[in-house]
């Protein structure tokens, strides 16, 4: 879709790339991204709206709550919460401690709930009062931030010392096997900022953009809703559920909002792009992935690829602004590709226990 992101290139892929250079994470760049302006906006959710300055302080609050609760390098924290404002502040936190990440959609049957705690074996599980009776009974400590705000406030604004290597699990998603029994995938540091730079040189992300977050927090895409604009000093911005599941209400929801750059998934990425559009829209770049693309976008539509690695398939769906043909890349061919420049090949899955 039509627009343009301006010339800030150079804080968005190139920063990302001289990070990877030396190691860092990408809580480490967000914490750049900190310094380098502390009145962005960084999270918009209804009327709660963050700057990246209140982002770090309660992220590194909560870190240092779950640090206490035994979060720290080769141990995982639980994330049990929908698309919001918490999720993006939890998962922060959670790397910050050392931890990796266990995002868990809350609305999947509690049964499954309670197979991925028991793989995945948490130290804590970060949800809210009104779920947190849903969490099944372990050994692990559960955090709920409406609950125990007060608590948290109380801890340290300044990032614990706990700092995640690029070889460490930043965090585990999970994927149903044939017998429908939870699958775990480890992804590390290196491999996270791999897709980071990838989403970064494809979109060309700049702390200007301003991406939605609405995928499934079980779901990898909103790993890639997440990192790729924070590491940019970009912001996030979560619609409603209503919004999220019409078509019409979701292109007004991203007109209205000015969003630039969006994940959609493939389904309602066709009905978006069935509709017509404003010519004042600032979306500029669609991304999609899991099923194959089955109607050709219109002249002017820009799409880029996903990737499910779990399930080892790709879609490459590329529409330069000028042109409307659609480029499609064989499976396997993009699954080598991603392997080598994008996702660690040592990231391989996990059985369930």
């Amino acid at each position: 879709m039509a627009g343009s992101n301006g010339s800030n290139g150079s804080n968005g892929s190139n920063g990302a790339r001289s990070a990877a250079s030396t190691g860092r994470t990408v809580a480490e760049i967000v914490a750049a991204q900190v310094a380098a302006g502390r009145s962005r906006l960084a999270v918009v959710d209804g009327d709660r709206t963050l700057t990246y300055a209140a982002l770090e302080a309660r992220a590194n609050a909560l870190a240092h709550h779950l640090r206490r609760h035994g979060a720290d390098r080769d141990r995982t924290v639980a994330l049990v919460l929908p698309p919001s404002a918490d999720l993006v502040i939890a998962a922060l936190a959670t790397l910050r401690s050392g931890a990796a990440c266990v995002p868990v959609d809350p609305a999947v049957p509690v049964e499954r709930v309670a197979a991925m705690l028991a793989d995945a074996r948490p130290c804590a599980i970060v949800t809210r009062r009104g779920l947190a009776a849903r969490m099944p009974r372990g050994a692990w400590h559960v955090v709920a931030l409406d609950r125990d705000g007060a608590e948290i406030e109380r801890q340290p604004t300044s990032p614990p010392d706990a700092v995640g290597r690029p070889s460490d699990v930043a965090y585990v998603v999970y994927s149903a096997d044939s017998g429908n029994r939870p699958k775990g995938g480890d992804i590390t540091h290196a491999s996270l900022l791999n897709r980071v730079i990838w989403q970064h040189a494809t979109v060309h992300v700049t702390p200007g953009d301003r991406a939605p977050l609405m995928s499934s927090s079980g779901f990898d895409a909103a790993v890639w809703e997440t990192w790729p604009y924070l590491t940019a000093g970009a912001s996030l911005h979560v619609p409603d559920d209503v919004t999220c599941m019409d078509p019409e209400a979701l292109r007004d929801w991203l007109v209205a909002q000015d969003v630039t750059i969006a994940f959609v998934a493939t389904p309602m990425a066709e009905r978006l792009l069935a509709l017509p559009w404003p010519a004042a829209r600032r979306l500029r770049a669609l991304l999609t992935s899991a099923d194959p693309l089955r109607h050709r976008p219109s002249a002017g539509a820009s799409l880029a690829l996903g990737w499910e690695p779990l399930a080892d398939r790709a879609q490459v769906v590329h529409v330069p602004r000028d042109h409307p043909s659609v480029v499609m890349r064989h499976p396997a061919l993009i699954a080598r590709t991603v392997q080598a420049n994008v996702v660690g090949a040592a990231d391989a899955p996990r059985s369930a226990a």
